[in-house]
Formats: C-alpha cells, sequence, structure tokens
C-alpha cells in the first residue's frame, strides 16, 4: 500500500491512531488518579512497622566546626558518612514509637559523633492532597510530620524542631529535619535518606 502522507485521507487516518490511543491514556489516568483520591479519602488510620538502615555522606559549611550558638546549633563534623538504623511503629493512625540512630564515621572509619531522636510529638498525617489528622499507610506510602528532639553526640542539639518524614513505594524513606526552637538554621540542609528493609 502507498502511504502518500500529504493525502488528505492518509492524514486524517494518522491523527485518528494518533489521537485514540492518547485518549484512552488520558481517561484512563484521570480514572486512576480519582480511584486514589476517593480510595485515599476512605483510608482508615493504620497499624504497621517498618524498619531499615540509613546512610550518606554528609557536606556541612565549615563553620559546623565552631561552637554552637543559637542560630548554628552543634553539627556532624563536614565529610561525614552517617550510617545506622530508623524504625517507626503506628498504631490505630499514631505514631507510637520512632527511632533514627546513627553515628557519624569519617572516610577511614573512625567514629566521631552520633545522632538520635530522643523525642517525637505532634505527629500528624502529612500524606497529600488529603492530609489527616491519623497516620494512614497507601499502598506502600505514607508520610508524617512532628516536632523532634535531637540528640548529637548524647546531648541535646535541636528541641522541638519540625521533621517531615517519608515512606515511598515501600523502599525508601526519607527525612527532613528543619531548625530547633530558638534556631534560625538547621544542620541538615539536606533530607536524611534510608532503604526500607521490613514493611508490615
Amino acid at each position: 500500500m502507498n502511504l502518500n502522507l500529504h493525502s488528505p485521507q492518509r492524514r486524517h487516518l494518522l491523527i485518528t491512531a494518533i489521537a485514540i490511543p492518547l485518549v484512552f491514556v488520558a481517561v484512563a489516568s484521570t480514572s486512576s488518579n480519582s480511584f486514589l483520591q476517593t480510595a485515599h479519602a476512605q483510608l482508615p488510620g493504620g497499624t504497621f512497622t517498618a524498619k531499615g538502615y540509613t546512610g550518606q555522606i554528609i557536606v556541612l559549611p565549615a563553620n559546623s566546626f565552631t561552637p554552637p550558638t543559637p542560630s548554628q546549633p552543634v553539627a556532624p563534623p563536614v565529610g561525614s558518612i552517617i550510617g545506622g538504623n530508623w524504625s517507626v511503629d503506628v498504631s490505630n493512625g499514631q505514631v507510637s514509637n520512632f527511632k533514627w540512630d546513627v553515628n557519624h564515621y569519617t572516610l577511614s572509619g573512625k567514629v566521631n559523633g552520633t545522632l538520635s531522636i530522643a523525642k517525637l510529638t505532634n505527629t500528624t498525617g502529612a500524606l497529600t492532597p488529603h492530609s489527616s489528622p491519623t497516620i494512614k499507610l497507601n499502598g506502600n506510602y505514607t508520610a508524617f510530620k512532628g516536632n523532634a528532639d535531637i540528640n548529637i553526640n548524647g546531648k541535646p542539639s535541636l528541641t522541638n524542631a519540625p521533621i517531615v518524614f517519608n515512606l515511598l513505594n515501600g523502599k525508601l524513606v526519607n527525612l527532613t529535619i528543619g531548625p530547633g526552637k530558638g534556631q534560625t538554621s538547621s544542620p541538615f540542609p539536606l533530607p536524611l535518606f534510608g532503604i526500607v528493609t521490613s514493611l508490615k
């Protein structure tokens, strides 16, 4: 068959062949989004446990070596590799236990500090677009926010710092830490990341 693309009939067939799949994709996408939003809106408070490990290199400003001030709290040394474990337990839509305990390592493998979340309060669900006071597991996703007291090297470093925890596709987590009470900046300008080893 001679496909003359300059023929009006051929152009009509070509446009139709492209347009019909796009319409199906658009309809399927809209239906899928509508279903997910409806399911999310109806999802009750959950009960689940997740845990895993964390590890990343953190690069901080040179002034993190200076003594802590209200605007610049104590922080892991520049170039530290942060590695450790995290876990979260949610019961009836509320966080009953949350741990993020890590060591700071030099590039030679020496432990040169620790970080741990000592206290977590005011937790609420943070899944969008339908945020809820209860924390929900939507498929393999969840998110919550709260306020944390964080110890570095065994001593209080951040008080009442806003945090946001995201669990993504049952595989990854990230933890964003904001400035503590009375502080204008956070020692963690980037999220801390982790791997999920168990979700049940």
